[in-house]
């Protein structure tokens, strides 16, 4: 009896810890003029007090910028695919969109637990 309680609850464990993750590079457009420079913009809006993507994304509310690097707009865009108000955790916002700059030379899109980024 306590082996199967202690399985079923690592079991729910490994359930809530997992993530479904759909991703993938864009293969046209521009590449990135300055990777270092839009790090730095996603920084800001992902940590700062004002920043574009802080705060609470009601549900299905995607939050967009385009800041330009040279003659380049950069668009950058997080959704709350959830049917409830969230707040993204600044971690999570700044890793996901530097993935998308630093693993793709065009930039890409990912969906990681009903959040998508691009």
């Amino acid at each position: 009896m306590k082996t199967y309680t202690i399985l079923t609850a690592l079991d729910g464990m490994l359930a809530f810890n997992a993530q479904v993750v759909n991703a993938g590079c864009y293969t046209t457009g521009d590449p990135w003029p300055n990777k270092d420079q839009a790090a730095q913009f996603v920084w800001d809006a992902c940590y700062g007090s004002q920043g574009m993507f802080s705060g609470q994304f009601r549900p299905k509310k995607t939050k967009s910028m385009c800041p330009r690097s040279g003659q380049l707009g950069l668009v950058f865009e997080v959704e709350n695919q959830w049917d409830q108000t969230l707040d993204l955790n600044n971690d999570d916002c700044y890793t996901r969109l530097k993935n998308e700059i630093y693993g793709c030379d065009r930039g890409g899109e990912s969906t990681v637990s009903k959040w998508r980024f691009r």
